[in-house]
């Protein structure tokens, strides 16, 4: 059979209930602790780098700094403003555009993760951690056979950032 999926990182309390069974509380969620009362907050705001305009939609993700698993994630509201609630520990934070109309990128501007400062969120403290993003470019144009000019078909284009080699992010247009 098929099955529908949505765009979320937390999931519902019955799947929980069904993974966990016993250790779920109306507030527990599958990333984290499952005490309330060591938990920190990471909480900032998204604008647009060089307006200050706040930025809705932007996927604000919190990561161990050695490349583990993510440990939460938010998204911001239309005044920009975002809040991630993690046990205390040490984060790199990445912030991403699922649109990609804003370039992503990590906590102080870095390209990549291995770049990234991290923040280092204490036990019950909230940390502001804000970004400013800029406006993504756009690249069209179509793939084609050098001889015969037809369409090349289940192809990617990546353009990377010449200076640094860093892939930079695409979002394909299944219409072209």
């Amino acid at each position: 059979g098929s099955s529908t999926w949505t765009a979320s990182w937390r999931r519902p309390r019955a799947f929980i209930a069904r993974m966990r069974p016993n250790m779920v509380s109306p507030a527990t969620t599958l990333s984290g602790s499952t005490s309330t009362s060591t938990r920190s907050r990471v909480r900032g705001r998204v604008t647009e780098a060089g307006t200050g305009d706040p930025i809705a939609g932007i996927c604000v993700r919190l990561f161990a700094p050695d490349g583990g698993n993510p440990a939460d994630d938010s998204c911001t509201g239309a005044d920009g403003r975002y809040a991630v609630d993690v046990p205390a520990g040490s984060y790199t934070v990445r912030f991403r555009s699922g649109d990609g109309k804003w370039v992503s990128e990590w906590h102080q501007n870095a390209l990549r993760e291995a770049d990234a400062d991290p923040v280092a969120v204490d036990a019950g403290a909230t940390v502001r951690v804000n970004a400013g993003l800029k406006r993504a470019g756009k690249i069209t144009g179509r793939l084609v056979d050098p001889v015969t000019d037809a369409p090349l078909p289940n192809l990617c284009v990546t353009p990377v950032d010449p200076a640094t080699l860093v892939p930079l992010h695409v979002l394909a247009d299944p219409k072209s």
